[in-house]
């Protein structure tokens, strides 16, 4: 599956690890500018290759100058080993599919067709506002990818980052449409569609100093309203959810006149401790510099607001649930078709992955529909 692993801005002229599903990956550019991702390991003693250095667009590993290409296969060894090509071949590394988009370096153990590809670049703005984020979040992986098709928690947890309210003033879900189900297979589009109205829509959000300076704003132009007699109309926000991989989903909304695009995926770390990389793309036809700054602010802000506050404080101390103990309600049916196209999806996929990986660690129970 395509998972993004860092911000493209992270990574410039020298290696950097990373990790995919737990498995380190060292990720280089070669002399185009192209990202290669390989095995963090030398094929020749193990040693760390992003610990080396980029020489002639291959990575060289640093304690005996071995290099590999960007398919992983080992191209110089040292005249002073005197070694035949097959020796050569014997030290290739395994490499990785590997992407650039929306401001992330995105890897995968497959290509397309058989992993579709989450972004699909013909539904980007030509005039894009892009911010990226990515920070650590505690928790059990399954916990986190429960959450992303959860609609009623949006009510209460998320009423501050995207309603500029409060829990004790949370929106109404006035529509919801479900179309995940599941027989489903990734990408899924259109998982979730809900509509939300507040019945009070007096802002009262101070998360950050953009979003009290947008707080008062809205305030003034309601007082304002309200001193000429006209009515204050009663906010509606559509949002759209897909399930792109298990653990990303891309989110789609209107704030205002602004079309807002959102990619958040969780990568697992190791056990109890994963990382959001994630991507705002916002469409900038007609703003000025300032507002796209003020706007910059604003989705950066929202992001870890939203992920690294609201969630993470209800999610990275919660228990994972299953199978009696599970107590599901129709809107939890989202979860148990995520769980079950996991459960087939490491059934079908699982032998892509390095030994070691933490996929091969994830396992679910049938849930409880009482």
């Amino acid at each position: 599956m395509w998972l993004p692993v860092l911000e493209s801005r992270q990574l410039g002229d020298a290696p950097k690890r990373v990790l995919y599903w737990g498995v380190p990956v060292v990720l280089y550019r070669t002399d185009t500018g192209k990202v290669a991702a390989l095995e963090d390991m030398c094929g020749h003693r193990g040693i760390p290759l992003s610990q080396g250095s980029v020489r002639d667009g291959k990575i060289r590993c640093n304690f005996h100058h071995f290099r590999f290409d960007e398919n992983g296969f080992c191209v110089k060894i040292p005249e002073v080993y005197d070694v035949d090509h097959e020796f050569r071949r014997r030290c290739s590394v395994r490499s990785f599919h590997v992407r650039e988009e929306v401001g992330l370096v995105w890897i995968s153990v497959e290509d397309e067709p058989s992993a579709p590809f989450p972004v699909e670049r013909d539904n980007l703005p030509n005039d894009p506002v892009v911010v990226t984020r990515t920070f650590d979040v505690g928790g059990d992986i399954r916990v986190w990818m429960d959450h992303f098709l959860d609609v009623p928690h949006c009510i209460w947890t998320h009423a501050e980052s995207t309603y500029s309210g409060s829990p004790e003033r949370p929106a109404r879900l006035a529509h919801s449409s479900i179309g995940i189900n599941h027989d489903c297979d990734y990408p899924v589009r259109r998982a979730i569609e809900m509509t939300f109205e507040i019945d009070d829509d007096s802002p009262t959000a101070t998360y950050a100093l953009p979003m009290r300076m947008l707080t008062i704003v809205s305030r003034l132009r309601r007082s304002l309203r309200r001193i000429r007699g006209k009515p204050n109309k009663s906010p509606r926000l559509k949002v759209r959810a897909d399930l792109v991989t298990p653990l990303c989903q891309e989110t789609r909304s209107r704030i205002g006149r602004t079309n807002i695009a959102m990619w958040t995926s969780i990568n697992p770390l190791e056990r109890g401790k994963n990382q959001f990389v994630c991507s705002i793309v916002a469409d900038g036809h007609g703003k000025n510099f300032l507002e796209r700054k003020i706007l910059r602010n604003l989705m950066s802000d929202f992001i870890y607001q939203h992920l690294g506050i609201e969630d993470a404080n209800m999610l990275a101390q919660a228990n994972y649930v299953e199978g009696e103990r599970f107590r599901a309600t129709d809107f939890d049916r989202t979860i148990q078709s995520m769980r079950t196209m996991f459960t087939r999806y490491v059934e079908e996929k699982s032998h892509l992955y390095p030994k070691g990986s933490l996929i091969h660690d994830l396992h679910y129970l049938p849930e409880s529909t009482s």
